[in-house]
Formats: structure tokens, sequence, C-alpha cells
């Protein structure tokens, strides 16, 4: 009682799955994002292959990504929309209660609560 939690799910069966799921969690419970904010926020993610790049989303800027580059690791840019990539459906209770959901806009789906 009194604590915030959070339920997620992941309407894919890609590797990706699991990263974007982490990342969502980490956006609301560490970064204080809203689950509706989060979900729009540029991903990385796993190949279904293991002899391919790890994917990051172009979204997350060219900067960003010729940064992680710098550091050593190739990646291979991505849609949004690419089928490799996981999503993520979350609901979110605050510590007082109000509830917060979202559908990742990546796939079909929604969120509802009461």
């Amino acid at each position: 009682e009194g604590e915030a939690a959070a339920k997620t799910g992941r309407p894919s069966r890609s590797i990706s799955a699991v990263q974007n799921v982490l990342q969502n969690t980490l956006n609301v419970l560490e970064w204080g994002m809203t689950p509706g904010e989060s979900v729009q926020q540029p991903m990385f993610g796993a190949p279904l292959y293991p002899n391919q790049r790890p994917m990051i989303e172009s979204t997350m800027g060219d900067r960003v990504i010729a940064d992680i580059e710098r550091r050593g690791l190739k990646v291979k840019r991505v849609s949004p929309w690419e089928q490799e990539m996981g999503s993520c459906h979350a609901v979110h209770i605050a510590a007082d209660g109000t509830l917060r959901g979202a559908a990742d806009p990546r796939r079909l789906g929604r969120v509802a609560g009461y």
C-alpha cells in the first residue's frame, strides 16, 4: 500500500521484447516518465539471428548513434516499425492510486483501466 507498481506485457515474440520491456520499466520507475511518454521513446534491441548487429531505432538520432558506434558497438539502424523490435503495453499505478496505461504505437493494441 502506498507504493508505486507497474505491470508490463510484450505483445511480440522477438528477442528484442525483453530489452523493450526493460527500457520501458526503467523509463517509468527510474526516470519518472508516464507509460505514455515511455512508449514514445526510441528503443534498441537484439536481432533475431545472433550473427547480426544489435538494432537501434533510427529515431534515436544521428548524434547518439554515432557516439555509440564511436565507442565500438556497430549497430543496425532500423525503423520503429521493424518487426524484430519488441513493443510494450504497460499499466502503472502511482503511490497515490493514479492509474496510467499506454499501448506501444509500434503495434496494434490499446490499454484500458477502471
